[in-house]
């Protein structure tokens, strides 16, 4: 235990900075730290969601179009901040069935990828219903700038 009478340095200068820059990168590579499996899972759902997008744009289904335009917002971080861990677990639980009849069917060979059940997500889509529960189950966060409480800056000099 450090004595009372120890003083608080004063921060050098340009630490500031620095601290502003590491913490623009890790706002920046937010989704790249996440585990490969949900990196995978998060660019399926932009992919599949995008193509549920057109659809729904071209036989005018406002509501599906809505949920399908914020949860693509959600992912590329223009709805605020989410919690993009609990977002791709989100994602994985909706097309869980999908993936596990994938890979019971009879005769399939080769490593699994999740990039395979792309075509059956597109014929067979998600009800909007679904979509619109996994929406509002997402769950909101601060921004990362403001979920990091201590930083150890080292500054040259």
């Amino acid at each position: 235990m450090l004595p009372e009478r120890v003083k608080q340095p004063a921060p050098l200068a340009g630490s500031d900075r620095v601290l502003a820059a590491a913490l623009e990168r890790l706002m920046d590579d937010e989704e790249r730290l996440l585990p490969r499996r949900k990196q995978r899972a998060l660019g399926e759902m932009r992919a599949v969601l995008a193509k549920y997008r057109t659809t729904a744009r071209r036989e005018k289904q406002g509501d599906r179009m809505a949920v399908v335009q914020e949860l693509l917002a959600l992912l590329d971080g223009g709805a605020g901040s989410v919690d993009l861990a609990r977002l791709a677990d989100g994602w994985l639980d909706l097309v869980r069935p999908t993936w596990q009849a994938y890979l019971m069917r009879p005769g399939r060979r080769g490593v699994a990828r999740m990039k395979a059940i792309r075509k059956t997500l597109i014929s067979e889509p998600l009800k909007t219903e679904v979509l619109q529960a996994m929406h509002e189950e997402t769950v909101r966060v601060p921004p990362l700038d403001q979920r990091v409480v201590a930083a150890i800056v080292g500054v040259a000099g």
